[in-house]
């Protein structure tokens, strides 16, 4: 789902600003505007908040060199 996300948020926003472009009975012109608008920022939110999630999910695979690099005794030379 999470690899999914940046296409499903601007799916779901464009349906809403949709149906209320068309209940406000905007122009055509606007509402294609609004919706190009919307689906793009609504993409890169996605985007960005896809990449942070898989970035928390694989920080525990790359751990393992923190985790050694920690559990060095630092005060010894």
């Amino acid at each position: 789902m999470v690899k999914k996300l940046d296409i499903i948020l601007p799916l779901f926003a464009g349906i809403i600003i949709g149906g209320i472009s068309y209940f406000q009975k905007d122009s055509l012109n606007t509402m294609v505007l609004k919706l190009i608008v919307i689906i793009f920022l609504f993409y890169l939110i996605g985007f960005i908040i896809r990449l942070m999630i898989e970035k928390i999910y694989s920080s525990p695979k790359n751990n393992d060199h923190t985790k050694e690099i920690l559990d060095k005794d630092l005060t010894k030379k």
